[in-house]
């Protein structure tokens, strides 16, 4: 488990931010749950080129989301792979494809949550996604405790 502190300017104010990153990996799980408690909000994350991670964000980790209550914002990584031909066709060859925004925007709907594609390669949206779960976590927190106590976490 990777955990980050920093600080981000939000309408010129300095707000502290705390990012646990767990990758969804299952010897994870009892520290995992460190991270749940007082989160403002959660980024679920999967890789839009290897469909078993779309499945686990599908059915254990939607699942574990909807009974945290807790806002989300979910993720689509690798989006520059998409449309690299190797990894089209290394996909076929396993009778699988990319998953589709259509796929990935029924997911989001089903936990009332946005969507957003990104790619750390070439940092398509990066910025965007985090903004929007800063936005999103503020909004929750703002009801409920003072700034510098956020807490957001990656699966």
């Amino acid at each position: 488990m990777n955990i980050s502190n920093l600080v981000v300017q939000v309408d010129g104010e300095p707000v502290r931010i705390e990012l646990c990153d767990t990758a969804g990996k299952d010897e994870l799980n009892p520290l995992r749950s460190l991270c749940y408690p007082g989160a403002d909000v959660l980024m679920l994350c999967f890789s839009v080129v290897k469909p078993s991670s779309f499945q686990s964000a599908c059915t254990r980790w939607a699942d574990e989301v909807r009974r945290l209550g807790v806002p989300v914002v979910v993720v689509g990584t690798q989006a520059d792979c998409k449309n690299n031909s190797e990894v089209v066709q290394r996909l076929g060859r396993e009778g699988q494809v990319p998953v589709t925004i259509t796929h990935a925007r029924e997911l989001a709907s089903r936990l009332n949550a946005p969507y957003v594609e990104t790619s750390a390669k070439t940092c398509y949206q990066l910025k965007e996604a985090f903004d929007m779960a800063i936005t999103i976590g503020l909004r929750k927190h703002i009801r409920r405790k003072p700034k510098w106590k956020q807490l957001m976490c990656c699966f």
